[in-house]
């Protein structure tokens, strides 16, 4: 085992963030070839996790987060209960968005996290490395007692031995249990023999009814009504339609708290969004061209918006706009390969009496010059370390 193998085994937990809402914890990687996957890890790796998306295309595997992934039989399973304890009631075609844009994404919901981190075909292949295993067991529990998870699933019977470790106390078999402030769930694998969607469905349900989890409105829907978004924000916009005499008016309000939840306005998020208020997705699509908040690809985390409009022109916003250039090292409309940072820029964002002025998310920085970008972007990284370390 080579140095950079090796601290993969030790510290390559998976995917996502570790102050996710919902964790889900296997026993081992699928897949193969640990040279590719730990130069991957070294590249990716942000506490311990990576974005799942990048950390996949980064080792060449692109089949799981094309257009049309190919749907992993183990995440789809977990996907099914994840919706089934969220209220939702998700068809194959909006599980393959979730998995490609959601699951395990830096900016997501949920974490995926793995006993050992070497691609083994079997637990017991993974047993060679049982002194990372322990060391391992032990470390995520720590991070589970520091971020408190709403839902943790464990699955795997082969792990019987490490579970109470991070659970705090023993479980049987196929048990829902609320222990502190979380559910657990201990799952038989996914994909052993058996298994179907509708009994992960189930064990989704019961959880929820445990947890209080879902509100009314969730319980109420139906696949004719099902929705990508959360019970909290379906509800939300129900409410909100209700506000105006003409639901079209509650469309630019609609895309803003989507865009805030899922992270960008994919395909399915325009659909629902026109369902909901009775019009075109083209109409939706060209209300949305019009705003420079509004994006239909993901972003970083922080979303750099650099105002070269008249007035911030005049007074030097494209050497601002250089700098940040030169600081990421992304052009226009470009990601930082650690994700954190996306540099656009966009027209007038309503501060020209303070120009050269830029936006990140939802702060406003005003008066401007080059010399100020390397402390923004210091302060935004800082806040980055903080929150991805909780």
């Amino acid at each position: 085992m080579n140095d950079e193998i090796e601290k993969m085994a030790r510290d390559f937990f998976g995917y996502g963030r570790w102050d996710a809402p919902f964790w889900f914890i296997g026993l081992e990687q699928g897949g193969s070839n640990n040279e590719a996957r730990a130069k991957a890890f070294s590249k990716l790796n942000h506490n311990g996790l990576c974005d799942c998306g990048k950390f996949h295309k980064e080792i060449g595997e692109f089949r799981l987060h094309c257009d049309k992934p190919a749907l992993v039989p183990t995440w789809h399973k977990l996907m099914v209960l994840l919706a089934a304890f969220q209220g939702h009631a998700l068809d194959k075609e909006r599980l393959r968005e979730y998995q490609r844009d959601r699951l395990g994404s830096e900016n997501g919901e949920t974490c995926l996290i793995d006993l050992c981190s070497l691609s083994t075909p079997t637990f017991a292949g993974a047993m060679a490395d049982r002194p990372f295993i322990d060391e391992r067991t032990d470390r995520i529990a720590a991070r589970l007692r520091e971020n408190a998870p709403s839902l943790v699933v464990m699955y795997g019977f082969a792990g019987m031995e490490y579970w109470p470790t991070i659970a705090t106390r023993e479980l049987v078999r196929g048990e829902i249990a609320e222990i502190g402030k979380t559910i657990f769930v201990l799952a038989p694998a996914p994909t052993a023999f058996g298994q179907t969607m509708a009994e992960w469905a189930e064990l989704g349900r019961k959880a929820a009814e445990l947890a209080g989890y879902c509100t009314k409105e969730a319980n109420a829907m139906s696949p004719e009504t099902m929705s990508i978004f959360s019970p909290k924000l379906a509800a939300r916009f129900d409410a909100l339609v209700q506000k105006y005499p003409v639901k079209r008016s509650a469309l630019v309000p609609m895309l803003l708290y989507a865009q805030d939840e899922i992270g960008y306005l994919s395909d399915a998020v325009v659909a629902e969004v026109a369902a909901r208020i009775g019009i075109t997705e083209l109409e939706v699509r060209n209300v949305a061209t019009y705003y420079s908040m509004l994006r239909f690809k993901p972003a970083g985390k922080f979303n750099i918006q650099v105002c070269t409009n008249i007035s911030c022109m005049l007074r030097g916003a494209y050497d601002v706009f250089e700098r940040f250039q030169e600081e990421l090292g992304v052009g226009n409309k470009g990601v930082t390969a650690d994700g954190v940072f996306s540099l656009e820029e966009v027209e007038c964002i309503g501060a020209c009496c303070w120009a050269p002025a830029i936006q990140v998310n939802y702060d406003f920085h005003d008066e401007l010059d080059a010399n100020h970008v390397p402390g923004i972007l210091a302060g935004y990284r800082g806040k980055a370390r903080t929150e991805g370390s909780r």
